[in-house]
């Protein structure tokens, strides 16, 4: 399941919207 987070958590810091990258770092 870990590994799952972090694969979702990089597709979203590769998003172009930065408001999206900033809901993966919170």
């Amino acid at each position: 399941q870990a590994k799952e987070a972090t694969k979702a958590v990089k597709k979203r810091l590769q998003h172009k919207n930065p408001a999206v990258q900033l809901l993966a770092l919170t």
